[in-house]
């Protein structure tokens, strides 16, 4: 079984689909939450005369971050050969950027976390596919569609 250009970019789109829902989950299902859990939320929004230097430091980061997210994918949907690399460091370093933003708990619903897991798990996936299978990694060498590999013997 090969993968195909089409299978691969379908598993991107999937991803950024994932997310996008996910975000928009996060603000429209809150009021699903137990009365006791959106306290806390509301609770937790309390607005701060001026923004704190980490809190500056930390949005500018989130900035550069998504800027950089949508090079790679962008670079990924045209099989640039050094989009692999790109949008491996931007997949790691969005582990990494969330951390600063984990003081506290996070309250989301079943559904945001649902969308959540889905799009982590198809950017592993994506991971996986574009560095391991052959038929994807040699799209980025060519471009061009795959074909089915000879078999080894």
């Amino acid at each position: 079984m090969t993968m195909t250009k089409k299978t691969f970019l379908t598993v991107v789109t999937l991803c950024w689909v994932c997310s996008l829902v996910g975000f928009v989950l996060i603000f429209t299902t809150r009021g699903q939450l137990p009365e006791e859990l959106q306290s806390y939320v509301a609770s937790r929004k309390q607005p701060h005369a001026e923004p704190a230097w980490a809190d500056v430091v930390v949005g500018w980061q989130l900035l550069k971050y998504l800027f950089a997210a949508l090079v790679a994918n962008v670079c990924i949907y045209s099989l640039r050969p050094w989009a692999r690399w790109l949008y491996t460091i931007v997949a790691i370093a969005g582990w990494l950027v969330i951390l600063p933003l984990g003081h506290d708990p996070v309250v989301h619903t079943l559904w945001v976390e649902l969308a959540s897991g889905l799009s982590s798990t198809l950017s592993g996936f994506a991971l996986c596919a574009m560095w391991f299978v052959p038929e994807v990694r040699d799209l980025f060498r060519s471009g061009t569609e795959s074909v089915a590999s000879p078999p080894r013997l």
